[in-house]
Order: C-alpha cells, then sequence, then structure tokens
C-alpha cells in the first residue's frame, strides 16, 4: 500500500508516493518538501489516496531532503521546507488505463495499481 497525494480531478497518480498518509498542507510542504509549483491547492482541490499495487513497480525509495521553496507568489517564498519524511518515486509513469478504480471499472484485468476509493480526505 502507498499514500498519494494529488489533485481531486486527477485519474492516475503522479510519480512520488509515500508509506504515510500526509493529511494537511503544512505536512506535505515540510515533511515532504512539496513545493507550491508541484502542488498548488488553488488549481484544484488536494487529497490523499491510497493505492495498492496489482503488479511489480519498479522505484527508487528513500527520504527527502530539504527543498527552497522557489515559487513565484507564495507567502513562503524563500522559505527551506525540512523534509525528512519517506518517499517512493515511480520509474514508470501512470495513465488512467493503468488503474483500477472500483466504482469506474468492471475489471482488475491488466491494470497495474488500484485506487481504494473510499480513503479520500482533502488537504488543508
Amino acid at each position: 500500500m502507498f499514500y498519494v497525494v494529488e489533485y481531486k480531478g486527477q485519474n492516475a497518480p503522479g510519480l512520488f508516493w509515500s508509506r504515510e498518509p500526509i493529511f494537511t498542507i503544512k505536512d506535505l510542504r515540510n515533511k515532504l518538501s512539496v513545493i507550491e509549483d508541484w502542488k498548488n491547492p488553488n488549481i484544484d482541490e488536494l487529497v490523499i489516496r491510497k493505492y495498492k499495487a496489482l503488479q511489480e513497480i519498479q522505484v527508487r525509495d528513500g527520504y527527502i531532503g530539504p527543498m527552497l521553496e522557489t515559487s513565484k507568489g507564495s507567502r513562503d517564498f524563500g522559505k527551506v521546507y525540512k523534509g525528512g519524511g519517506h518517499q517512493y518515486e515511480s520509474l514508470q509513469r501512470f495513465v488512467r488505463d493503468d488503474v483500477f478504480i472500483p466504482s469506474l471499472d468492471a475489471s482488475d484485468k491488466g491494470k497495474k495499481i488500484e485506487r481504494i476509493e473510499d480513503f479520500i480526505k482533502t488537504l488543508k
């Protein structure tokens, strides 16, 4: 199982995942060192979703270092986010056809990952 912070309207996870769920934008910034240009709540609602692998997925596995907020217009511009959280980086990009979404798909045949629909939380 892994967790992904993504835009609510997103239909496949991005490349960066975590072992632990993140429930606030503050933790997204400080623990995972995610700058606003990468995840901006003004573009769409940010949510945490839980996934599980249905096939083997190659990833890099490690801990996140500090990151300087360089997003123009960010109220935290110039701040260094501490990091320290765990992260997986997928070596494969996923598209909607790779993802089994139980509420939308009849079968997981040929799918690589499953989105566990009932675990959606909005980050605030």
